[in-house]
């Protein structure tokens, strides 16, 4: 063996210095990274495709519906064509009844059964909640405000309908409207689940039924009337201009009493 080779075979293999140590540990960092953004983007891509299966879920309901309500909107056109019906405004025929008052909206072209005293009592619970001993004494105009505010800001109503409270040109209320959705379309009015359900929570001999008629919707409620007339219902009507909200006095305390005499037409 030459000196060169007895010279190489004494040289030891190289190790690991600091700079492959620290290589290594980058590339395992690195790697890290990776598989951290790898799995971000796999929950991302997940939480997006849930996202779009909730809306084409949601689209499909709404298609269903709307398929359904043409349907009977295509019907009802059928039946008008074959034997047309006369909607006739009676002549009135004013007279007192002892009873209860439910309401039905009529606006929009559409029918809005609603649950009158529940209206009532979560309006009044607003107020008191604010000014708790209104029924005792006169509000200062700065608590008038508060309730207002309150009433503005809090949404509270049920279904469709909200509370607000105006204080010009005089003290009162206001049903106003979260959205048109909802209600009755005229076209339904035979055979709405709804509506007889709602017919089924009243008593005809105890109750009596005040439509709040807007003028864009005058044929709607003659046909309304008609079909709660034929559930045995007396009832009453006020109307109210297309731009006009429903104004009541406001309440405070316990709720009128809701058995008295109440006027039919």
């Amino acid at each position: 063996m030459n000196a060169s080779a007895c010279a190489a075979s004494r040289i030891s293999p190289p190790r690991a210095g600091p700079s492959s140590s620290s290589s290594r540990r980058s590339n395992r960092a690195r790697r890290r990274r990776q598989n951290w953004r790898a799995r971000r983007r796999r929950r991302r891509s997940r939480s997006a495709r849930e996202a779009l299966e909730v809306q084409v879920a949601r689209a499909r309901e709404a298609l269903a519906a709307e398929k359904a309500s043409a349907g009977h909107r295509q019907a009802y056109a059928r039946a008008l064509e074959s034997v047309p019906k006369q909607l006739v405004a009676r002549l009135p025929d004013p007279r007192l009844i002892e009873g209860r008052e439910a309401w039905i909206l009529v606006r929009y072209g559409r029918v809005y059964p609603v649950e009158r005293e529940t209206l009532f009592e979560l309006g009044r619970q607003a107020i008191t909640k604010i000014v708790p001993d209104g029924a005792a004494r006169s509000l200062r105009p700065d608590e008038l405000a508060s309730v207002a505010r309150y009433l503005r800001k809090s949404d509270i109503g049920l279904g469709p309908h909200r509370w607000l409270l105006e204080t010009e040109p005089g003290l009162h209320m206001v049903l106003s409207w979260r959205t048109r959705d909802g209600g009755v379309e005229r076209s339904r009015l035979p055979d709405d689940p709804g509506l007889a359900a709602w017919l089924a929570r009243h008593e005809p001999d105890a109750e009596v039924i005040r439509f709040h008629v807007w003028s864009d919707s005058f044929e709607t409620y003659l046909e309304a009337r008609t079909r709660i007339e034929a559930a045995g219902f007396h009832a009453s009507w006020s109307g109210h201009e297309a731009d006009s909200e429903l104004e009541v006095a406001i309440r405070f305390g316990l709720p009128d009493p809701e058995v008295r005499p109440r006027r039919v037409d």
